[in-house]
């Protein structure tokens, strides 16, 4: 912007020169090339300020002039004139402080802008306070709309499982919190601090710094290899993800969020390890004589041999047990769709299987939360003395690259049961795009045999279950899984 120029007037009370004997107020009118363009016109405008005091015209300049501001004449009546001379002085040292910030950041403003620039630095107008909530208090805020939203028919539902990972987010800023004993704000996430911030989480975990929270029921979790690098990639785009929503809100960002050296790396999975025929059939045949073991063991059941996330099985509660009876084709089966990845199958249900939802009286079973299945299954898996060893590669997030030898038992978690049921059929060669299509698919299919439209329930179970014209299915059979193609009959007889 052009440097401001200030001219003084006076505020008329009369056209005719020789009326104009009494005090009149003094304006400043301020020119720094103000523009403004309505359609192809350009209109230059000036900023006028009233002093909020009077002079006798007299005393300000030449009536032959009227009364333009003359510097002799003002100075002539100085002594009388000091009070508008030093509100003058204010208003020019105001004007050249406004212009030395928008000068400084390369901004130009509006004549409108201006003025309320300078209203507030004269002290006639009170600077909006335009409250900036910091990253947690925004996320809290996200999180309990986003749980309103749950039970809503609105497009941005989300799913519990998908809050959780904001909650577990707004843990983390309150550790960092507590150990910088700074607020983490939007114009302080740079990306030095940014990356202090996982270092700290990591610190944590791994136990050499310490949180105490009174509130907390639960105490400090540690791990001596701290954080793996996809545990951290998950929480950068979680991380990434909210500050895009603070950005699209109007609230100013200085990390810059198309920066890919912001998120990690993903690595190959840590473990990669499965459930053989043997020990699954030694799950199945179990006795088990607690409400815990009872879920473990039916969460293995289930998740093996219908190829199911965890948060599918909490999903599939409620879902009802349908039965297919059209000519020579007779299975129950279940309808599941997969929110992580948009998809839809039908799942026919096997032997073990029935047995499980028949206890439960004909309904897909309840579980308990990830973390207190995991430990049940590990648990479960002692009792059984199922402790085959199993090689484990951790990529840490400090450590680097770890590889140990780990029982099953006390690594298995509810990840691993959807590569039971691929592995078993991978390894009786059934062809892998029969198994992604039983089981929940990573990606809607493109082919017209897998996609879902219309169809009816048999059609469906077909485009989920042929290839190459070859009807495919498994059952769970004494000496463990087998592959039968002999059509859905055989299915049936395991009714």
């Amino acid at each position: 912007m052009k440097k401001p120029k200030i001219r003084y007037t006076l505020e008329q009370k009369s056209k005719d020169v020789k009326k104009r004997n009494k005090p009149e107020l003094v304006i400043g009118e301020i020119n720094a090339g103000f523009v403004s363009i309505i359609g192809n016109n350009k209109k230059y405008q000036r900023v006028k300020y009233s002093l909020e005091v009077t002079i006798l015209p007299k005393n300000f300049g030449l009536s032959e002039k009227n009364f333009k501001l003359d510097k002799d004449v003002f100075a002539k009546f100085s002594k009388s004139n000091a009070g508008v001379k030093n509100k003058m002085e204010k208003l020019e040292r105001a004007v050249d402080a406004i212009y030395s910030n928008y000068e400084i950041n390369d901004t130009y403003p509006t004549a409108k802008e201006f003025k309320g620039a300078l209203e507030i630095r004269m002290g006639r107008k009170e600077r909006e306070r335009i409250l900036v909530p910091t990253l947690l208090e925004f996320l809290l805020t996200k999180i309990e709309n986003d749980i309103k939203n749950i039970d809503s028919s609105k497009k941005e539902e989300l799913q519990f499982n998908t809050i959780k990972s904001y909650k577990t987010l707004s843990k983390y800023i309150e550790n960092y919190e507590y150990i910088t004993n700074t607020p983490l704000t939007f114009d302080r996430l740079d990306v030095d601090i940014y990356w202090n911030f996982w270092d700290v989480q990591d610190e944590i975990l791994r136990g050499i710094k310490t949180v105490i929270f009174e509130d907390r029921t639960r105490k400090q979790q540690v791990k001596k290899n701290g954080f793996l690098v996809n545990s951290i990639c998950k929480y950068q785009k979680t991380l990434i993800k909210v500050m895009r929503l603070a950005k699209k809100s109007g609230i100013e960002i200085i990390l810059d969020l198309d920066d890919e050296n912001l998120v990690l790396e993903s690595k190959p999975n840590s473990k990669d390890l499965y459930l053989n025929q043997d020990s699954l059939e030694k799950i199945i045949n179990s006795k088990v004589n607690t409400r815990e073991f009872e879920q473990a063991k039916d969460y293995v059941i289930l998740a093996s041999l219908l190829g199911m996330r965890y948060e599918s099985m909490k999903d599939g509660f409620g879902t009802p047990i349908e039965e297919c009876n059209e000519g020579a084709y007779n299975f129950k089966h279940i309808y599941s769709k997969q929110p992580k990845t948009g998809t839809e199958v039908i799942i026919p249900l096997l032997k073990p299987v029935q047995k499980v939802i028949s206890r439960h009286n004909n309904e897909f079973p309840k579980f308990s939360s990830n973390q207190e299945i995991n430990r049940w299954l590990k648990e479960l898996f002692t009792e059984l003395k199922i402790t085959v060893l199993e090689k484990i590669t951790y990529h840490t997030y400090k450590l680097g690259v770890i590889s140990e030898q780990k029982p099953i038992n006390e690594v298995i978690s509810t990840h691993d049961f959807k590569k039971t049921f691929y592995s078993n059929l991978s390894l009786m060669m059934v062809n892998e795009s029969v198994i992604d299509n039983v089981t929940h698919p990573d990606k809607t299919p493109n082919n017209p045999m897998g996609k879902i439209v219309h169809f009816t329930v048999k059609e469906k179970a077909f485009n989920y279950l042929y290839d190459n014209q070859r009807l495919l299915i498994f059952q769970v059979v004494p000496t463990g899984i087998e592959p039968v193609t002999q059509g859905f009959s055989v299915l049936c007889s395991t009714n």
